[in-house]
């Protein structure tokens, strides 16, 4: 009889090349990173087609991890592909793989230098051929020698070093840098290097990186007049530092956080920047020459959060000419009460940070028609008014129902995280349609339906409009039930964590009536830390639900009814921290076809006469699951086939 496995392998081999790129290409970013590394990398008719999806680009050589994570890639399986760690696995990659060759070759060590300078020295030839080589290095005090051995590869393109103390090799790093003709980035934080006016960078520097060592002598670096890029974190900057500095003429961002800002002028900025980072400053004043009372005119993120200003630091700013161009602006961890002088912000702003501020309202007077609040930019795409907590909202009438009595945000905005910002009353607001996530998170709301407003039997304002919102979390607050509410249609997660409903009822409850239950698209219900101890018998789950949690609830027992047995989706299932003593299939003798592949209970009640473990897997029989594992303590989570 032939073996399973090499069925597997013939698949593997022959058939599975043989299939339309497309679908070889999306089947591979489906699969196990160690699957596609151990063994569809060495089919002959995969390996050029693997090679060029994962590793044409950069792989990163971990010798021992740095104490802060590099964050290279968001694509998990390819960052597991592409990551290799330790001197053996590194040799044995490079050894085996002679034919994967990326662009980008990063080698990192924390404190194990000598790894490092063995396995440059051990394929150096293969090193030196790749176009990016990038070295970082923390936690280790460098030689003059161990510079020069770096630094003889003329591909060095970065070098980054945290907590490594340069002060004695500070003339060998200058004579050696001379040479490096090709280093773009150098980033070189904790140095407790002061003076550095006998150095000097290379030529052809874009991104230089000092941070955090505050007795920098600013004024003795000497800036290329290549530089893009610069960054003094935590170095000392003080108001008059900026006369000190000659900033290079095409210089493109500069990063000047946690100093000791207190007055910027903004017209003696240099004229070239596109990003000004000034937060964790002590910024209160802003000033400007008559001749130029502008920002820089290229500047499309400017961040301000975490310094000190009030609502008279936004009239300064008011008579400042913001940049047409800005996208991106930070406000957040200020003390302004009003927003009645950000009225000349430019219109393309797409994000706006105003959280944890002291905000106490939303109306204005600087308008010209009779709408009461503050007009938004219309471009904005994500608006953040988290934590700001004395926020306040006129009151409401029962007679006012006036579309334009409530506060309006842009007509494009795709994100509002209006987390702890006093929104007791949704009827105070009006969102837009083009909105996909609304955070209204430990905001004290008790009725979801304050936001509907219904004139002579016109739906005017709905949730059911919000037919582009993908996530609604309402997290922390007073909600009971759902009676009466229509679901966005699109909604796909669905967050009621921390609320008060002590039963899910399908009563008047369209997201758990049968009739409703090919109505909506929710794949994600997390009710969990509620007081939940009853489920309605006759709840119903929307088809489209994937994950329906219940974590830290007050349930008893769970019963399988045929609506959540027999579900279509559902595959996960978390009773997590109840007090279960038993579960049942209702009715007892129904046979049912779930598609469960997670159930956890942990921290229940599930032990002696009430749910034995036989009982337990003749229930998992009835539901047609298999266990991967057959648990004697039941208490756990269980996974299926």
């Amino acid at each position: 009889m032939t073996d399973p496995t090499d069925y597997s392998h013939i698949f593997l081999s022959q058939w599975f090349p043989k299939l339309p790129w497309t679908i070889v290409e999306d089947i591979l970013r489906r699969l196990p990173a160690e699957l596609i590394s151990e063994t569809l990398l060495h089919v002959p008719f995969l390996r050029k087609f693997i090679i060029e999806l994962f590793y044409t680009n950069e792989i990163h050589l971990i010798l021992s991890p740095a104490r802060r994570p590099h964050l290279c890639v968001s694509d998990g399986q390819k960052q597991e592909l592409i990551d290799i760690t330790t001197f053996g696995e590194i040799d044995d990659f490079l050894s085996l793989n002679p034919d994967i060759n990326p662009d980008i070759v990063k080698v990192i060590a924390n404190q194990d230098f000598r790894s490092l300078e063995e396995l440059l020295t051990k394929h150096r030839e293969r090193f030196a051929r790749c176009k990016n080589l990038q070295v970082y290095v923390d936690d280790y005090e460098f030689t003059e020698t161990d510079l020069a051995f770096l630094f003889s590869f003329r591909n060095l393109l970065k070098f980054q070093t945290s907590r490594v103390k340069l002060r004695r090799t500070k003339k060998a790093l200058s004579a050696l840098m001379l040479s490096l003709v090709n280093l773009k980035d150098l980033v070189l934080l904790g140095h407790e290097v002061s003076n550095w006016s006998e150095v000097t960078f290379p030529s052809n520097l874009l991104h230089l990186d000092l941070s955090w060592y505050s007795a920098l002598d600013h004024a003795s670096v000497r800036l290329p007049e290549s530089l893009e890029h610069l960054y003094w974190n935590q170095v000392g900057f003080y108001d008059s530092t900026f006369d000190s500095v000659a900033f290079p003429c095409n210089l493109k961002t500069l990063m000047l956080t946690y100093n000791s800002l207190h007055e910027l002028n903004v017209s003696r900025l240099p004229q070239t920047l596109e990003t000004l980072d000034l937060s964790a400053n002590s910024l209160q004043r802003f000033v400007y020459d008559a001749s130029n009372p502008r920002w820089p005119p290229m500047l499309e993120s400017i961040l301000l959060n975490n310094n000190i200003i009030g609502d008279d630091t936004l009239k300064q700013l008011q008579q400042i000419e913001w940049p047409r161009n800005l996208r991106n602006l930070r406000l957040d961890m200020n003390s302004f009460t009003t927003l009645e002088y950000l009225d000349t912000l430019p219109e393309g702003l797409t994000y706006l940070d105003l959280s944890d501020t002291a905000l106490r309202t939303l109306e204005v007077k600087h308008n010209h028609d009779e709408y009461p609040y503050f007009n938004f930019p219309g471009s904005l795409d994500v608006l953040n008014i988290q934590c700001c907590r004395d926020l306040r909202y006129e009151a409401r009438s029962s007679a006012s129902s006036s579309v334009q009595s409530r506060i309006k945000f842009p007509e494009n905005l795709r994100t509002l995280n209006m987390t702890e910002a006093n929104c007791e009353d949704l009827g105070n607001f009006i969102f837009p349609k083009t909105l996909k996530s609304l955070s209204l998170a430990g905001n004290r709301i008790r009725d979801i339906n304050s936001y509907n407003l219904t004139l002579d039997g016109v739906e005017i304002v709905h949730w059911s409009h919000l037919k582009n919102l993908r996530e609604l979390d309402l997290f922390y607050n007073l909600i009971s039930d759902l009676k009466n509410w229509h679901p966005p249609i699109n909604l796909k997660d669905l967050s009621l964590r921390k609320n008060e409903f002590k039963i899910l009822s399908s009563i008047d409850t369209p997201l758990f009536d049968s009739k409703f239950r090919d109505k909506f698209n929710i794949q994600v219900l997390n009710f969990d830390e509620n007081q939940i101890h009853t489920l309605d018998q006759n709840l119903c789950l929307p088809n489209s639900v994937k994950c329906f949690t219940l974590w830290g609830n007050a349930l008893s027992q769970f019963n399988f009814t045929k609506a959540i047995g027999d579900h279509p989706n559902l595959d996960r299932l978390d009773l997590t921290l109840n007090q279960i003593e038993k579960l049942s299939i209702v009715p007892s003798d129904a046979q049912y076809l779930s598609h469960l592949t997670s159930l956890d209970l942990t921290g229940n009640e599930l032990i002696g006469k009430s749910m034995t473990i036989d009982n337990f897997y003749a229930l998992l029989k009835q539901l047609d699951i298999t266990p991967l594992q057959h648990k004697r303590n039941l208490k756990t989570i269980h996974v299926f086939k």
